[in-house]
């Protein structure tokens, strides 16, 4: 039911998945699985007991408002054992950027992962800073011509930028995030899920 597109990258991530478990088995056993991820909760979404959110379905008939009240950002991540120990991060009334799920990364959830580990997550935009976007119509002539240098694709500095654009789009490249950098750097294989899955 899924659309041919949706169905090439899920069956991409689970040979990519099959791929590293392979690689980077030891005595037969599986790498561990890391599985990282993000929510909100909203203080008027919750009753007093419990962090479960209310009946989302009465909320709807009765048409009662969220509001503006105070929300908690948790950023925490699992493994088949259960949760890894010292990762979880609440932030109050902040809204998680890039940079801040970057630096719990390094410095909260990595040194607590077992080396070798896959770790997995969606590609939502915290997860997707990249090095080098991809020039659109919206960049300017100079950064496209930046993103060609640093590419090392040979241009005639003397083209247009709808040239330069079709030299872009004949040379694509894989995108080169600050995520991968850091699971890697803690001899960690990162692994993008294909799709955010929204519930």
């Amino acid at each position: 039911m899924k659309t041919k597109r949706i169905q090439k990258q899920i069956k991409e991530y689970l040979i990519e998945k099959l791929r590293l478990e392979k690689i980077y088995s030891i005595d037969g056993q599986k790498p561990p699985s890391v599985f990282v991820d993000e929510t909100v909760i909203h203080k008027n979404y919750v009753n007093t007991k419990t962090l479960w959110p209310i009946d989302t379905n009465l909320m709807l008939k009765t048409n009662k408002s969220v509001g503006k009240g105070v929300r908690f950002f948790v950023i925490n991540a699992g493994t088949e054992e259960g949760f890894v120990e010292n990762a979880e991060k609440i932030v109050y009334k902040i809204e998680i950027t890039a940079q801040i799920f970057e630096e719990w990364l390094e410095n909260q959830l990595m040194p607590n992962v077992p080396p070798n580990s896959i770790v997995i997550y969606d590609n939502c935009s915290v997860h997707s800073r990249k090095y080098s976007k991809t020039p659109t119509m919206a960049s300017n002539l100079k950064t496209i011509k930046e993103w060609i240098l640093i590419n090392e694709i040979p241009f005639d500095d003397n083209l247009n930028k709808k040239q330069l654009l079709e030299i872009v789009k004949r040379n694509p490249r894989k995108p080169h995030y600050y995520v991968d950098d850091i699971i890697t750097k803690f001899g960690c294989h990162p692994l993008r899920l294909p799709l955010t899955v929204v519930t």
